[in-house]
């Protein structure tokens, strides 16, 4: 798996908010922070621990990192196709 850059993530941040501006070094760093994860998280399919490996953190943090920052990695894990039930 290849490893995250923060760099795409944050040029393209700032590129869009147009620097910190209102928003404040906090919120542009939280920003930041959500870009990388979703990313490692797109990039293992909602894999929070190969994620967490990508970015070099641990599955916890990981873990406490997505909670705080509200993302739903569910929706990044590949579906399961579900037998059909058999009608006797």
């Amino acid at each position: 798996m290849n490893t995250v850059e923060s760099a795409d993530c944050a040029e393209a941040r700032a590129a869009e908010q147009g620097g910190a501006g209102a928003h404040g070094l906090i919120e542009v760093l939280e920003g930041i922070e959500r870009d990388l994860i979703l990313a490692a998280l797109k990039e293992s399919h909602g894999n929070k621990a190969k994620a967490a490996r990508a970015l070099g953190i641990t599955e916890r943090f990981m873990g406490l990192r997505v909670k705080r920052l509200g993302i739903d990695w569910r929706g990044l894990r590949p579906r399961r196709n579900k037998p059909a039930a058999h009608i006797v």
